[in-house]
């Protein structure tokens, strides 16, 4: 089991789910080193981009969360975990409550709870810029959770 962040990106013409897993939080990737890490490795390729730099600013304009370890009152780690996320993945593809996170984090759905956080929603401003540099986007609407 694992903690970490992960990233839906669209890839055309699909969505692709995105994680790295670690073992601890200290070992963990905060959202913009990997998305800088995505940019460079997947969407830049993707797309064909040169210009890597405009894109890689943009880490809140794409679904995104977090797995971590719930902690007991007193500090210590338990063995249950919660996925946050913005509420904002693709309509077409639920990945909320989805095997492909859990099996990411080898997780069991019994020891997860997948809970809505404002700090992970996308960013409008981050959105727009994302769609002027790789096109039309289909971001589906907030659903909390």
């Amino acid at each position: 089991m694992s903690v970490g962040p992960f990233y839906c990106v669209y890839l055309r013409p699909r969505w692709r789910l995105f994680a790295i897993a670690a073992d601890s939080e200290s070992e963990t990737l905060g959202h913009p080193s990997f998305w800088r890490l995505l940019c460079n490795e997947v969407i830049a390729p993707h797309y064909r981009i040169r210009n890597k730099k405009s894109l890689s600013e943009l880490c809140y304009g794409m679904p995104r969360g977090r797995c971590a370890q719930a902690l007991s009152r007193r500090g210590k780690a338990m063995q249950a975990w919660t996925i946050y996320h913005g509420g904002d993945f693709p309509s077409t593809k639920s990945v909320v409550g989805s095997d492909a996170i859990l099996a990411v984090f080898k997780l069991k759905k019994a020891n997860v709870k997948f809970m809505f956080d404002v700090h992970e929603t996308m960013q409008a401003d981050d959105q727009v810029w994302i769609q002027q540099i790789i096109g039309p986007v289909p971001y589906s609407k907030r659903k909390s959770t």
